[in-house]
Formats: structure tokens, C-alpha cells, sequence
């Protein structure tokens, strides 16, 4: 909070002490410290029901300035006038401070009197005169750097004051500055100045983008510290003047700004050091405005960066990589906001040179009246023509160490920024560029580079936490949970890639079961049947049951694929999955020869969605329209509304609201009504709709073109939250025959012809 420091010393503490009596000023400064109390609760709940970081810096800006009037009722210091000669000034205030509160003024007041030891002369120095003035110093320094850990450290947060050395070099010298003027205008001039500015900053906080880094808004609150410190220091440091013959100095503001001003010095000075010690890139300038538009600045930086990267010569190996590493580096400093303009660029001035392509393919026709060697040499020169430039350089990154990870990381940068696009050639530009990527990808990341590896309990921490972390499809809870996941009657198994050590591309969970599971809640919950159970010592036992389970290979003849994740978003689109089933199944039989059957159980997300669409959409089906649109049957009305008895007559607004507000799993009888229903439009919706020929929803169009059959579709299968909101917690095995697999994946990719089984077609049935 940036006035936070000004706001309790200036506006509080010093009016608060400075104008009550000794008698009070104990009461007063309980009461000042309760209305600091007060003041951070105020703080928690504006933060707590103002969640953007904006509105909340607006709230207490304009709280802070309501408080601006305030500076012009309050009386100038005393101290401060009678330390610059202004005592008749200093009378006339306390004077009418103790007329306000009805006492009288001793005649023997000495404030109200010249000193005659005004030419003394004090400054730091002085403190370390005396040898009882050093030991008292330095307790207070200690205690102060205590204090300073504690309340400044964490509750300020003073020592963050970032940013670029420069810049904060030259503000400490302003703020020097201050120093050596603020002796001259008292206390009321330079607090309407500091809080002036504070309510400036504050409001121009607005206009900050949402992503700017916190470096300059630390400072401005540092600042407003500091200021606070000066004040201290120069404001009343003469009132020490007269204590120093009796060494009660240090009950003045003068030791006690001393190890302040001493503990600001240290922040900055450190701060200074990390940034000298730490590399930073040179920032680029943000976009304050129109995110879509880069501004001049960022593109004549990003112009002129890729300029000297793409015309930079190769002499040898440690130049070539000496290049992609400082493109490496140089985009990985960047910001999101940097990063979109950086890649907008290079999409667009280091794609295909379309004018060279229009050239040479201009010669193919006259190439091919002069014989087929010398078409033979212009088809080369036209598939070289087609190579992008960036291709070229990111073929040479996938050489260096971390290269493919990086360009996997750029593409999901790709992927992800370019769907804020709306000019739709930057759209196409950095579409090429993200196929250009994964084509390379595609042939780096083939079958025979990637490494089939079980996860156990055993394996590396690193691997087993990120297998937790990655895991998407059934989020795993607890450590207890991880474990049953990598233990008896399961395998985790990952794909990964050598140039991405120790890091899983697709994680595959299995269970190993008796029968083809029905539910989710038997392989997550239950990690077994009802084998036998072998207590053996072991360091690693289930922390429930204090051993380890031994598998029974009797029990197993089914592998049940219940979870399948690509971990890469970069890696989108370049299939990793069906090739790691293909292995597993290999491992597996050649593990257990028992099993027999192979099955998944898969989510159906976006089931929900689709439904709830045809539902407003039948709702607006005119009576003309084809039947096709109903959703529900009239024997499935008249059903419902038997048991539901809405209060509407529209009884597919009576269901749409049972689905959208799961109402209806509150209710046994309800979830038996509903349940033929549901699994027929959950039947339709995966064979029956499609898109672009294939299957509508993503995880049976994979499973499809891996070549498995649409085999058995479960109710109430997965009745959690997510499941529910997903599909109504419905899940559906894709079945796997080993022998049919390859005919059944080729007629569906190429005919678009989905096998499935009886089940399914009998969900479909009108009945």
C-alpha cells in the first residue's frame, strides 16, 4: 500500500502525540494504534470483495484523497518553528491548542522563549561524539533492524524497490534532493506535495497494462516511504540541538531516524546489487492500450533483434549454436505481451518468400519441355523456395541441449496467443508457423525416439510428483491416492524423449482387473477385487494398510485404460497416444499372458454441453420442422412429467433445468426415470453426431481411429462434480479387439464408419 507509511506517521501519530499533553499521550497512542488496526481491516475486506488489483488501488487512493483537505486545518509543527526561529508563531499555535482544550499555558513554558544556543551546529556526526551516545546507537540500530525484519520486511514489503538500476539511481537522487530543501518549507507544504502525488500515482495506476511487472509500483511505494524517513531526519532535527549537553538526544527524532534512514540505505543499495549480480534482458516497452497492435517501440525492437539473427553469418558449429542459444534466450526473457509481436513478426518477415516461389514455379512448365533432369533440378529448387526461414533455424535449435523442448514451449506459446488474433492474415501466418514447428516435432517425437517407462512408488520424485501434477483427466488428491495409482493392479506408464529428460510427454494409467470396470469408482477407490493379501516388510508400504498388496495374476485378465494425458500442449496435434496404447498392450501381454481383454474407460466431456444446446434449440422447433430435432420422445415426456410434476407445461424446460442444476441426482427415482433417456441421447451424441464425417466428441474420435469399437456405454459410472458436469456421469468403454483393430481404425478414417456394439445400438432404439 503505497501511503500506508505517510498515512500513519504524518496523518496520526506526530499531530496525535505532538498536540496532547504527557498525561494523554499513552491513551493517545493506544487510540492512534487502534485506528491503524482499524484501517487494516478496512484494507483486507476492500481486497477481499475487490478482487482486481486495479479497483483496489482506485479504493484507497480516493480514500487517501479525502484526506488532502485535512493537511490545510493542520498546524505546522511547533518543533519545526521555534527550530528556524518562527516563535511567535510557535506561541500562537499552542495557544490555540490550549484554548481548544480549555487549559492554560505555564508562563514558564520554554519553547516560547529565544534559545541562545541557536548558532550551535549538530549534525550525525554528533551521535558518535560520546561513548554512552555510540552504545545507545547501536542498541536502537539493533533494535531496529529487528523491527525492520518484522514489520517493514513483511508487512511493507520495503525492500522490493526494483526495477532498472538507472531509473532508480536517478529517483534516489531526487529524493536527495528533497533532503537538502525540506528544512526550508516545514511540514504542512511538503506533506500536501507528497500526498498529492500519491493520489496522482495511485490513479495513473490505472492505466498500467495487467501484466506489468511489479518493480515500478515497489518503488513508488518505497518512495513514499523514504519521503516519510526525510521528513523525520530534516523536519526535526534541530529540536536535538539543546539535549545534546545532557545526552537525552536519543529521545529525539533524530536517533530515531537515523538507523531508519540507515535501514533504506541498506534496501536500495541491495536491491541495486541484485540487479547489478542478475541478468536481465533489456525490457521491452509494454502495450498500454490495444494489445492486438504492437506499439513502434516493441516493433523496432523485435524487427531489429530477428534482423541481426537471421542475417548473422554461420562460420562455424560454436557460431551456429552460439546464434539459436541467444534466440533461445531472448525470447524465453520476454513477457506474453512481448511475445505475441516478437512471433507476429517472424511469421510474417521470415516465413516463404512467396515472390521467389512465384518465380520459380514460373519455370516448372518450361523445366519440363527441356527433359526431366532439368525438372528434376527446378522441383528442388521450388521445395527449397517452400521452406520457411524460421524452419530453417528451428531445425538448427533442435541440434542444441533444450532445443526441442523449447520449440515444444514456442508452439504452445503459438497456440495459445494466436487465438486473441482477430486480423485473420496474422491468424494464417502464425498458423504456418505452428505447423511448420509440428511437423518438425512430428519426426522428432516418432516411435523409435520415444522410451516406454513405468512409473512405480519407487521412481524418481521428480517423475511421481509431475505425474500427480499432470494427470487431468481424474485429478489425483493425496499422496495416499498417488500411491494406489502406481501400485499393485495398476501400471503408469509414460512416453518419454531424450531430449526432454525426466520430463513424461503422455501418461497412460492402467488397471488390472478381473472384468471390464463399469465405474471409476472401482479403480480409483478400490484399488483391488478380493485377492489375497501378502503383508510384506517393505519402506514403501501403503501408509493405510502398513504393507504392500502382491498381485495375484490369476485375478487379471483385463487392462482397463482409464486415463490418458498429453502433457505438452506444444505437442498438440502429433499423435503420441495411440502409439503409447500400442506399446502398453505389448508390455502387458507380455507380463500377464492371462489377459485377454482391453478396454478404456473414458469421460465424455462436453456431453452436457451438447445436450443442453439441443435442448434450446427444440425448444424453438416449430411445429413444421422435421421430428429429427425433438429431443426427448413423447413416451420420455409423459414419463417426466409423471414423476417430476413440474409446475411449467413445458416439460423440456422442466429437464433442461433438472440437467443444468443436477437436480436430478438428488433423487433415486428421478435418476431410474431419467436414466434411458440419458443414455440414449448419450448414444446419439457419440455415434450419431459428427463433424467433418468423424465423431463429434474428441476422446471417441481417438479412440475410434485407434481402431477400438464403441463397446458399452455405463450409468452414474463417474458421480462426482466433474464427472456430472461433464456427462451427467455417464462413461463409456472403447473396447479394444486386438485382431480388428487395424481393419477398424482404416474404415473409420477412411470411410467414416464407427463400429459399435449391440449395447449401443439398442440405446438408440425409439422405444
Amino acid at each position: 500500500m503505497p501511503t500506508s507509511a505517510s498515512f500513519e506517521i504524518w496523518k496520526w501519530i506526530f499531530p496525535g502525540l505532538e498536540l496532547v499533553g504527557p498525561s494523554k499521550r499513552v491513551f493517545t497512542g493506544i487510540v492512534i494504534e487502534i485506528m491503524w488496526c482499524v484501517s487494516e481491516l478496512i484494507l483486507a475486506a476492500l481486497a477481499y470483495w475487490l478482487k482486481n488489483w486495479r479497483y483496489l488501488q482506485i479504493s484507497f487512493t480516493v480514500i487517501y484523497g479525502l484526506f488532502l483537505p485535512y493537511w490545510y486545518f493542520l498546524p505546522e509543527s511547533s518543533r519545526w518553528l521555534i527550530s528556524v526561529g518562527k516563535s511567535e508563531k510557535a506561541r500562537k499555535i499552542i495557544a490555540k491548542v490550549a484554548k481548544v482544550n480549555k487549559v492554560e499555558v505555564p508562563k514558564s513554558l520554554a519553547i516560547v522563549t529565544e534559545t541562545k544556543n541557536d548558532s550551535i551546529k549538530s549534525s550525525i556526526v554528533t551521535l558518535i561524539s560520546r561513548r554512552k551516545l555510540v552504545i545507545r546507537i547501536l542498541i536502537i540500530l539493533l533494535a531496529w533492524f529487528v523491527s525492520s525484519m518484522g514489520y517493514y520486511g513483511l508487512t511493507l514489503n520495503s525492500g522490493r524497490i526494483g526495477g532498472n538500476i538507472y531509473v532508480n539511481y536517478t529517483v534516489s537522487v531526487v529524493m536527495e534532493l528533497e533532503l537538502l530543501v525540506s528544512s526550508k518549507f516545514g511540514k504542512s507544504l511538503p506533506l500536501m506535495v507528497f500526498g498529492i502525488s500519491m493520489v496522482i500515482a495511485g490513479t495513473l495506476s490505472l492505466l498500467l497494462p495487467e501484466t506489468l511487472n511489479t518493480n515500478l509500483p515497489d518503488y513508488c511505494r518505497g518512495s513514499g516511504k523514504s519521503s516519510k524517513v526525510v521528513k523525520r531526519w530534516v523536519a526535526e532535527s534541530k529540536r536535538g540541538r539543546q539535549n545534546l549537553k545532557d545526552d537525552t538526544v536519543l529521545e529525539g527524532p533524530v536517533t530515531v531516524a537515523t538507523p531508519e534512514m540507515i535501514n533504506k540505505v541498506h534496501d536500495i543499495v541491495m536491491t541495486h546489487l541484485l540487479n547489478v549480480f542478475t541478468y536481465k534482458p533489456v525490457p521491452m516497452v509494454c502495450r498500454m492500450s490495444n494489445r492486438s497492435t504492437p506499439s513502434p517501440a516493441v516493433q523496432v525492437q523485435v524487427r531489429e533483434y530477428l534482423e541481426s539473427i537471421f542475417t548473422s553469418p554461420e562460420v562455424s558449429v560454436l557460431s551456429l549454436e552460439s546464434k539459436c542459444r541467444r534466440f533461445c534466450e531472448f525470447y524465453s526473457s520476454l513477457t506474453p505481451e512481448e511475445k505475441l509481436p516478437f512471433l507476429k513478426e517472424l511469421s510474417q518477415s521470415y516465413g516463404v518468400n512467396q515472390e521467389n516461389v512465384v518465380q520459380v514455379s514460373q519455370t516448372v512448365v518450361q523445366a519440363k519441355e527441356r527433359g526431366e533432369a532439368i525438372l528434376l533440378k527446378v522441383e528442388e529448387r521450388l521445395r527449397n523456395a517452400l521452406i520457411p526461414q524460421y524452419q530453417q533455424l528451428f531445425s538448427k535449435i533442435g541440434r542444441i541441449e533444450g532445443g526441442v523442448k523449447f520449440l515444444v514451449d514456442l508452439r504452445a506459446d503459438v497456440l495459445t496467443l494466436s487465438q486473441g488474433c482477430v486480423c485473420e492474415k496474422e491468424v494464417a501466418r502464425l498458423r504456418a508457423l505452428q505447423l511448420s514447428i509440428r511437423d518438425l516435432l512430428t519426426l522428432w517425437f516418432s516411435v523409435g525416439f520415444l522410451q516406454l517407462q513405468r512409473i512405480t512408488w519407487e521412481s524418481p520424485c521428480d517423475m511421481v510428483q509431475k505425474i500427480s501434477e499432470y494427470e487431468a483427466v481424474h485429478p489425483i488428491r493425496n499422496w495416499t491416492d498417488l500411491k494406489r495409482r502406481v501400485g499393485p493392479y495398476r501400471r503408469c506408464f509414460v512416453f518419454t524423449h531424450n531430449s526432454m529428460p525426466r520430463e513424461p510427454v503422455v501418461v497412460l494409467h492402467t488397471a488390472l482387473t478381473q472384468e471390464i470396470s463399469n465405474n471409476i469408482h472401482s479403480i480409483i477407490k478400490s484399488p483391488s477385487f478380493t485377492p489375497t493379501k501378502q503383508e510384506v516388510t517393505s519402506t514403501t508400504g501403503d501408509p493405510e494398510s502398513g504393507g504392500v498388496e502382491m498381485e495375484d495374476p490369476e485375478n487379471i485378465s483385463c487392462a482397463i485404460f482409464y486415463s490418458i494425458t498429453s502433457t505438452q500442449k506444444g505437442l498438440q496435434g502429433v499423435d503420441l497416444g495411440n502409439y503409447l496404447i500400442k506399446t502398453v498392450v505389448k508390455e502387458l501381454q507380455s507380463e500377464f499372458p492371462s489377459i485377454d481383454q482391453f478396454s478404456s474407460l473414458s469421460p465424455i466431456p462436453g456431453f452436457k454441453d451438447w445436450l443442453v444446446l439441443e435442448l434450446n434449440r427444440s425448444q424453438h422447433t416449430t411445429s413444421g420442422e422435421l421430428h429429427s430435432k425433438k429431443v426427448l420422445l413423447d413416451s420420455e415426456i409423459d414419463l417426466i412429467r409423471e414423476t417430476i410434476k413440474p409446475e411449467t407445461s413445458d416439460i423440456t424446460d422442466a429437464f433442461k433445468k433438472l440437467i443444468q442444476t443436477n437436480g436430478w441426482i438428488q433423487s433415486e427415482h428421478v435418476c431410474n426415470v431419467l436414466e434411458k433417456p440419458l443414455m440414449r441421447l448419450c448414444a446419439r451424441y457419440l455415434y450419431q453426431e459428427k463433424r467433418r464425417g468423424y465423431a463429434l466428441n474428441p476422446v471417441a474420435n481417438f479412440h475410434l481411429g485407434n481402431g477400438a469399437v464403441l463397446w458399452r456405454l455405463n450409468w452414474r459410472a463417474d458421480m462426482t462434480m466433474r464427472g456430472i458436469s461433464q456427462s451427467c456421469g455417464i462413461m463409456v468403454n472403447y473396447r479394444y479387439f486386438l485382431n480388428n483393430t487395424e481393419e477398424n481404425s482404416r474404415r473409420y478414417l477412411e470411410n467414416q464408419h464407427i463400429s459399435a456394439s449391440q449395447q449401443i445400438e439398442d440405446c438408440l432404439v425409439s422405444r
